[in-house]
């Protein structure tokens, strides 16, 4: 009896037991449920585009039911000076934030505000996508590329150098770095990049770079055909594009490679809801959030998730490295460095790898020279001071009174101004192997100058007014043009000072050739409006450069002009290409001559503005003969520059003072 009753007092012990322990496990799987089902409200901080965030806010929320996500979104820029007010008055008001770069993370870090979370999705990342103290994490993969109007631009670009072309000067574009956090990382990573430092930027100014606000205004700028190209992020045209497939505008990773910029997402130190910021940073890192961003063209961080069509995975990107650490010590600095370049100000320290040429070739032409050699020559650059050769020589000898020149080279209209300079002891002696290539009466025999272009002063005429075709210089002493003449000014032209002053010397001409001229009152104005006003039949002669006539009927093929070469002798006046002594950039300053005394160079020269090559085995210009085949009145290059001032003298003397 006793067993009987022991063994049902056993029976409900175990039963109590089971009955407590199912009590337990229901307790804890509520507790469990209670624990997952977050609430609360978050504020989320960004500079991800509104649209974009707004997708995400709606994904996270389907998946967290209890959480209500609000969110701030501004440009990187003036999220920050928000953020650095609440710092100031005690309390950052966000929960979290997602900007556009590391730095933002970096600093914020540095300042103590934010808030240390390992995430269990951190292993999946590659080291430099994370912070190594847990403190923020890459949420998504800016890259920085080159965006263009397919209407616009005819040739495809390749390279951040396409931005200097001059064909596109004051139609590129970069978002205001004080704004965009992309743009500032870019800007920077740039500058501390061997090929472009801050020279690449005074020649985007130069090149008359537009800065608009933010990212969006850019895009749609080059979209709707205001603007033909810029520096932006690749995601937002995939966007546009996806919107709107007919909008002409497409881009290009950069062959240099591209600056990839990490979007960093961070939990503040200040959060007032941490699991469900957890929560948040969770979704965005992991594989599903990634998966999600990367569905609205955003490059994912993890290297398990496919990146949008088109799009290189991380590993195949051919990426400038970056030091966020680095970045973050001169981001200020580098704002401002910027902000005076494209305020027109001068910087100091900016132009270390920039050379100065100081020259009389037309400004179209030599800027079109300028990008062709800066494409061929990274980490050069050059600065132009263009004007007649007058004002050059001017401005030289006012530098070398004072004591400092302040160009690299010199590149004008005649030889005796390098041969006054060579006397003076101020150029560098240098003979490329390119310079073999041309005719000795062309350079100097101990090599401190040679000829970069050929200037043949020729006569051009109205032909609707001029029925009988000229053959030399007589012709411009008949009377029946008298008034109807024109030519340049030895004061400011050195090449018609390097005529005159051939024509003074040849026992052929002299002086009385000029005051015969003088009678028949000649209209005096630069080559090139001389070679209009023939043109246009304002002057039925002059004396002009023949490269001005060709060019002017490039341009105008219907135009009533053409030129001869006078029968009884042309001048030549070889254009010399110099190197001051004193340069600071030997290097660069010699690969520019090199560059212009190069068969490409001097085909490029030929082809742009009709110049004759010095060159032998490069062609001369269409419907011209070479040089070998002209008669030639000899120039004495020592007597002209010894008698340079009598010259001009003479010449005032005869003309009295011109009307300019």
């Amino acid at each position: 009896m006793k067993k009987k009753e022991t063994k049902s007092k056993y029976k409900n012990l175990i039963f109590i037991v089971l009955i407590f322990l199912v009590v337990i496990v229901v307790i804890l799987v509520l507790n469990y449920g209670k624990k997952t089902q977050l609430t609360g409200k978050l504020m989320l901080y960004t500079s991800v585009p509104i649209d974009t965030i707004n997708k995400v806010k709606a994904e996270f929320e389907k998946k967290q039911p209890g959480i209500e996500l609000n969110i701030f979104r501004s440009g990187t820029g003036e999220l920050m000076n928000r953020i650095y007010n609440e710092i100031d008055e005690g309390q950052i008001q966000a929960d979290l934030i997602l900007v556009a770069d590391f730095t933002v993370g970096e600093e914020l870090k540095n300042r103590g505000q934010l808030m240390k979370y390992k995430s269990p999705q951190a292993d999946n990342f590659i080291s430099f996508l994370k912070d190594k103290d847990d403190y923020y994490y890459a949420a998504r993969l800016l890259n920085m590329i080159i965006a263009y109007n397919t209407d616009n631009v005819k040739k495809i670009p390749t390279s951040y150098r396409d931005l200097l072309n001059p064909d596109h000067k004051g139609k590129i574009v970069l978002a205001d770095p004080s704004y965009s956090g992309a743009a500032l990382y870019a800007v920077i990573n740039l500058t501390q990049t061997e090929k472009f430092g801050w020279d690449y930027f005074v020649r985007l100014y130069e090149n008359e770079m537009q800065i608009v606000k933010g990212n969006t205004s850019l895009i749609q700028a080059i979209a709707d055909g205001e603007l033909d190209m810029g520096i932006t992020i690749d995601f937002m045209i995939r966007d546009l594009k996806n919107k709107n497939p007919d909008m002409p505008i497409d881009y290009i990773f950069p062959e240099e490679g591209v600056v990839l910029v990490p979007s960093p997402i961070a939990i503040t130190k200040d959060c007032q809801n941490l699991p469900s910021a957890k929560a948040f940073v969770d979704f965005i890192l992991s594989k599903e959030g990634q998966g999600f961003l990367s569905a609205q063209g955003i490059t994912p961080v993890r290297r398990d998730i496919a990146p949008p069509s088109g799009v290189p995975t991380i590993t195949q990107m051919k990426v400038i490295p970056s030091n966020p650490e680095e970045i973050l010590v001169v981001k200020e600095d580098s704002e401002n460095i910027f902000t005076d370049i494209f305020e027109g100000k001068q910087v100091e320290g900016i132009t270390e790898k920039t050379i100065t040429l100081y020259t009389s070739v037309p400004i179209n032409i030599i800027e079109e020279l300028r990008y062709k050699f800066e494409s061929q020559s990274p980490g050069a650059y050059l600065k132009i001071y263009r004007a007649s050769t007058g004002k050059v020589v001017e401005k030289i000898n006012k530098e070398i009174e004072e004591g400092l020149i302040q160009a690299d080279l010199i590149w004008v209209a005649n030889f005796a101004v390098s041969e006054e300079l060579k006397k003076k002891g101020v150029l560098l002696s240098y003979s490329p192997s390119e310079a073999g290539e041309i005719l000795d009466v062309l350079k100097d025999k101990e090599g401190y100058y040679t000829a970069g272009r050929l200037l043949i002063m020729v006569i051009a005429y109205n032909t609707d007014n001029v029925t009988i075709k000229p053959t030399g210089y007589e012709d411009l002493l008949d009377k029946k043009y008298q008034s109807k003449i024109g030519h340049d000014t030895v004061e400011t032209s050195g090449s018609l000072l390097y005529f005159v002053g051939t024509l003074l010397q040849d026992k052929d001409f002299g002086e009385d050739f000029f005051k015969r001229l003088k009678e028949n009152l000649p209209q005096i104005q630069t080559s090139t409006n001389t070679t209009k006003k023939i043109a246009n039949g304002e002057l039925d002669m002059g004396i002009t450069i023949d490269f001005t006539v060709r060019k002017f009927l490039k341009e105008n093929p219907d135009a009533p002009i053409d030129y001869i070469y006078p029968t009884d002798g042309v001048v030549l006046v070889p254009s010399p290409i110099a190197i001051f002594k004193d340069t600071q950039h030997h290097q660069a300053a010699m690969l520019f001559v090199k560059y212009i005394l190069s068969k490409e160079g001097q085909t490029l020269l030929r082809d742009l503005g009709g110049f004759m090559p010095v060159r032998l085995d490069v062609s001369p210009p269409e419907k011209t003969v070479s040089i070998t085949q002209l008669k030639v009145i000899p120039s004495d290059k020592e007597w002209i520059r010894e008698n340079k001032d009598y010259i001009i003298s003479k010449y005032l003397e005869i003309y009295g003072l011109p009307d300019k």
